[in-house]
């Protein structure tokens, strides 16, 4: 940025600076008269990222809430994980929203009845209701 005055220079390296140091977008530019923010791309990528990571923990937590803190066999606390009942995969990257959106699809599984009831229903080509059933969940 070029500047005929040395004292504006001055006084946008300085603030340039003071932006910088506390972690605000760096530059500034005026559309229409007005001053907005311009932010850099790794600068929208960063926002963006910490908006993100707070509403996955947002969504997990209401998610958790809405199931339960243990498994509904065992009652064990330990290794607990989202089991659609009607065997549905929902992939690697599990996204609690979809709990949210369809809670009575989900049931909360520690991990070694979570595997047990994967084995009878591919197996034993039982569903869910008849394992609940046979288990007598309390």
């Amino acid at each position: 940025m070029t500047y005929k005055n040395i004292e504006d220079k001055r006084m946008y390296q300085k603030d340039w600076y003071q932006r910088k140091k506390s972690g605000l977008p760096t530059k500034l530019g005026t559309i229409n008269g007005v001053t907005k923010v311009i932010m850099s791309e790794h600068e929208k990528k960063e926002k963006n990222k910490k908006y993100d990571k707070e509403w996955k923990e947002k969504q997990k937590s209401k998610a958790l809430v809405a199931l339960g803190n243990e498994c509904i066999f065992c009652k064990s606390k330990k290794d607990l994980c989202c089991h659609n009942i009607f065997g549905r995969k929902h992939g690697n990257g599990f996204i609690y929203s979809i709990v949210l959106k369809n809670p009575d699809e989900y049931i909360r599984l520690c991990h070694r009845c979570h595997i047990g009831i994967h084995f009878c229903m591919k197996h034993l080509s039982l569903d869910f209701n008849q394992i609940k059933s046979m288990a007598k969940v309390v």
